[in-house]
């Protein structure tokens, strides 16, 4: 038997004061739910990159210092005709009524472009006049756009069906019920601005996007924790059939869910977007411990035990593998907190919490319940259609096992070796638009822009000076102009904003390096988007389409390289390369990288832990294929459907492995428990897949219930219950046929079998 360290001991004393018992959940669901009310959602996904590291630091000072594009709003409008008089007319009121709202700090479009005065054009007026000048020629305001430094491809198509208003909000404006007020507003504005032309108008940018998952995680939380919920309800009804059994196996769930949500509000941890799956992932769990109680619970029932003698053998005998499956769940949760990332850290301990709370929930209410509810002497229906079913499938894996047994396990290791190696092909994958939904408007608006503008994502260069400027030097456009031209040279940059633009952009107008030197010094205060003298810094940005991780990072490697080799000429300046895009890609290739070994680390401890606790070593060589066998399926279709290693993955992976080894843990605890019983293995094994089979099944599907999260609009959260259903429907194989095959051929081959 599995040493348990006395535990399931909770169990008998509920079954003793359930009374008492019963009133001390209830109390602490109380406090919990007065807990629960405080929790809040976090929709900042760059939490997801946050770290102690020198280069997230940079980036925070970076960030701090130039924080525009981290708090912009961008309005995408599309047409056949926007140049057309009648809809510039149009699109510059709604740049200007934009301006007037209350948060905005100003509008960046075409209609702030401007002519460089020269020899040939002495003008320095807009470049879009009054749309209704008889003297307006479309063609050539278009050509002068398009020669505009910071309009062409940023701001406005080539084939000028797309222009894009950038919208910076006041600092201050951070909390998102105000951001989403504003959203309304603008998109009113835009709207009543555009009726009766065929324009498309569509928002996105970090604000937009934030209060976009809000709405998403809101939606999610209520849909995920009733469908599962009902799904549990139902499946407890198709098995048991009988009303008093339903709710034995529905109070947990109920319970549980009450406490994580209490705790979390509590302790200040919000829901995220990796959070969002944890109550609903804690109350399958539950869900599932408390099948494997009430199924054990009604055989004992049905062999002749009375109730109270059934409670307390049911609790002596799948306790102790409870506590186990605790465990051993925990570690593969907290294995994840090796990844050294504060948000997958707070997922990893709040869901860990979680299945400490499910084995408490179990043991203290269930016995407690049983005892109040079950009337004594009365037999619990066996002969449900489900459950009939369920048994005929244990008792068709049974004749499998023990007719092809050598057959399966060769089957099984086959499928490992394979999908392990498809496996090992997987590169760390993230792309920031994994988090919305396509359908959204948001969506719409990035795809658009990455495919007709410079795109919406960025590489920046933070540039800082150890000695005190007091002015724009040359030494300092020279080294701007250097990394401004670095930048450019990268084949997937396609537009480089900087200090040099505006140099470069003057100098062609026929302006002198003294003329624009000087006009830097007059203008110093409005070129904070570029250049901060009083923090000797200036920002060198790169416009680029959203790309994966692994794109990135060669791209990255290939600027630091060249950038390196330019600070060697200028040892006064620190030279780094940062930004949202950077930071995420390098954190990827980190963080995907950490949480494989720590679920490597997890598989070998469980596995150890297994052999210490049945105290047999060869338990723990029986339970390493069967528990392969999921991660390495998953693995291979990871890698064969294109999607590689994201964070979601892993996790899934990680948190599949902590539980399917549970019902290796039930399989096995079973088979050795019953040794003096059943001395013949092959009756043991035999009784083994027929007696725990069910408990399997029932605990599969109900855990296949956290597949809810497949109707979630999140590709990544539905990437998550697409895999985590996998995982259990494989680990449902391996336990039930891999590892009796195993077991099978081992025991067949042994010089005295018995």
């Amino acid at each position: 038997m599995v040493v348990s360290f006395g535990l399931e001991r909770l169990g008998l004393l509920s079954q003793k004061y359930p009374r008492s018992m019963l009133g001390a959940v209830l109390l602490a669901c109380i406090f919990f739910l007065y807990g629960a009310a405080h929790l809040g959602i976090d929709s900042n996904i760059r939490d997801l990159f946050k770290s102690d590291n020198a280069a997230y630091g940079k980036f925070e000072e970076a960030t701090k210092q130039y924080p525009s594009r981290e708090n912009d709003i961008l309005l995408l409008v599309e047409g056949d005709n926007l140049l057309d008089p009648d809809i510039l007319h149009r699109l510059g009121e709604l740049s200007l009524d934009v301006m007037l709202l209350d948060g905005v700090q100003k509008v960046i479009s075409i209609f702030d472009a401007q002519h460089v005065p020269s020899q040939s054009n002495p003008s320095s007026g807009f470049i879009i006049p009054d749309a209704f000048d008889p003297t307006y020629d479309r063609n050539e305001v278009a050509a002068a756009l398009k020669k505009h430094p910071f309009v062409a491809k940023t701001l406005l198509s080539d084939d000028d069906k797309a222009t894009l208003f950038i919208i910076n909000l006041d600092e201050g404006l951070t909390d998102l019920a105000q951001v989403r007020l504003l959203c309304d507003e603008i998109k009113q504005l835009a709207k009543t601005g555009t009726a009766g032309q065929s324009v498309r108008v569509s928002l996105t940018g970090i604000p937009v996007v934030r209060t976009l998952l809000l709405d998403v995680l809101n939606s999610d939380k209520l849909t995920f924790r009733l469908a599962s919920y009902l799904l549990s309800i139902l499946l407890a009804w198709l098995f048991f059939g009988q009303f008093r059994y339903m709710i034995l196996a529905i109070a947990p769930p109920l319970v549980v869910t009450i406490w994580l949500l209490g705790g979390m509000g509590w302790t200040g941890r919000n829901i995220n977007a990796i959070t969002n799956v944890v109550p609903t992932l804690v109350m399958i769990i539950t869900f599932s411990n408390a099948i494997h109680f009430l199924i054990a619970l009604r055989r004992h029932q049905l062999a002749g035990l009375s109730r109270d003698d059934a409670i307390a053998t049911t609790i002596r005998t799948v306790g102790p593998a409870s506590v186990l499956t605790s465990i051993t769940t925990a570690i593969a949760l907290i294995s994840l907190t090796l990844a050294g990332q504060p948000t997958i850290t707070t997922f990893a301990l709040t869901a860990a919490y979680g299945t400490a709370l499910a084995f408490i929930a179990v043991l203290a209410i269930i016995p407690a319940l049983a005892t109040l509810l079950l009337k004594e002497g009365h037999v619990p229906s066996g002969g449900h259609l489900f459950a009939k079913l369920v048994a005929y499938l244990s008792e068709a894996a049974s004749s499998l096992v023990m007719k092809w047994g050598r057959g399966i396990a060769l089957s099984g290791a086959l499928m490992v070796a394979a999908g392990g190696y498809l496996y090992s092909l997987n590169e760390p994958h993230f792309f920031y638009t994994d988090h919305l939904p396509r359908d959204s408007d948001a969506y719409h608006a990035i795809k658009t822009i990455d495919q007709k503008l410079s795109g919406t994502s960025n590489i920046q260069v933070f540039l800082q000076w150890q000695s005190a400027r007091s002015e724009v030097s040359a030494d300092m456009i020279d080294l701007i102009g250097e990394v401004h031209r670095i930048l450019k040279a990268e084949q997937d940059i396609r537009q480089v904003w900087s200090l040099y633009s505006l140099y470069d952009w003057r100098r062609k107008a026929g302006k002198t390096d003294a003329e624009i030197r000087a006009f830097f010094h007059e203008n110093v205060d409005s070129l904070g988007t570029f250049i901060l003298l009083p923090q000797r810094s200036a920002l060198v940005s790169g416009q680029l389409p959203e790309m994966d991780a692994q794109q990135l990072n060669p791209l990255l490697e290939s600027l630091e390289t060249k950038l390196s080799q330019l600070a060697m000429q200028y040892p006064d300046a620190d030279i780094t390369v940062t930004g949202i895009a950077a930071q995420t890609a390098r954190s990827t290739r980190d963080i995907i990288g950490n949480l494989s070994a720590s679920l490597a680390v997890a598989i070998v401890l469980i596995i150890v832990l297994i052999g210490c606790l049945l105290r047999s070593p060869i338990t723990a060589l029986y339970a390493i294929l069967p528990n392969l066998l999921p991660l390495t399926s998953v693995g291979a279709f990871l890698y064969l459907s294109g999607h590689g290693l994201q964070f979601n993955s892993i996790i899934a992976l990680t948190v599949g492995f902590g539980i399917a080894v549970d019902s290796t843990i039930h399989m096995l605890n079973y088979y050795h428990g019953t040794r003096a019983a059943l001395p013949i293995w092959q009756e043991r094994l035999n009784e083994t897949i027929r007696h725990i089979g069910p408990a399997l099944i029932v605990s599969t599907l109900a855990l296949l219930t956290g597949g809810v999260t497949i109707l979630s609009p999140m590709p990544t959260t539905q990437l998550y219950g697409i895999l985590s259903v996998m995982v259990l429907v494989m680990a449902l194989i391996g336990d039930l046929l891999v590892l009796p095959a195993i077991i099978r051929t081992w025991e067949s081959t042994r010089p005295k079998a018995s």
